[in-house]
């Protein structure tokens, strides 16, 4: 890789945008003209490192099987142009390429709505007149099973001991 190149592979990202980047010489969006294309594995590279096959029509969005990643060696696979809509992507693929800050903006409204969800449910719950006394009984469950345990523990042993003497006649 070339110092220029390199310098082109460190420009500013716009995180507004997918993270589009070469596998092989790391070049952007931003810094590269050309195509880019993601093989079906997921990895991505420009059009200067990708062999598509038996291209006769270079504005095809879709590259059929028989294809090998350059990164991972996976065989047979699929290749993809990366375009403005992504709308010829499998459903798989095309989800990497959303809209990064909705993407976010999204997963925040998710999250907000669990909690909110959450909290709305413990809350109910805390309301409950029985609450505390549903409290109390557990705590008095725990109690007697904490006494039960040596008792339990005892019996194994006085059972053994019953056992040992059967065996024993």
């Amino acid at each position: 890789m070339t110092t220029s190149t390199m310098r082109e592979a460190w420009l500013p990202i716009d995180i507004s945008l997918p993270l589009i980047y070469c596998m092989k010489c790391f070049r952007t969006t931003t810094s590269h003209n050309g195509g880019f294309y993601v093989m079906e594995c997921g990895h991505i590279f420009c059009d200067s490192h990708v062999e598509i096959a038996n291209v006769s029509n270079v504005a095809s969005q879709n590259f059929p099987m028989n294809h090998s990643c350059p990164h991972c060696k996976l065989t047979d696979i699929s290749v993809y142009r990366i375009g403005p809509k992504n709308a010829h992507l499998p459903p798989d693929l095309a989800v990497h390429f959303d809209d990064f800050l909705l993407s976010l903006k999204r997963y925040f409204e998710s999250i907000k709505y669990n909690y909110e969800s959450l909290t709305f449910l413990i809350r109910h719950y805390q309301s409950l007149p029985n609450a505390s006394e549903l409290e109390k009984q557990v705590r008095h469950q725990k109690d007697v099973i904490a006494k039960m345990v040596p008792a339990l523990e005892k019996s194994a042993l006085w059972e053994s001991f019953v056992t040992s003497l059967y065996t024993a006649v």
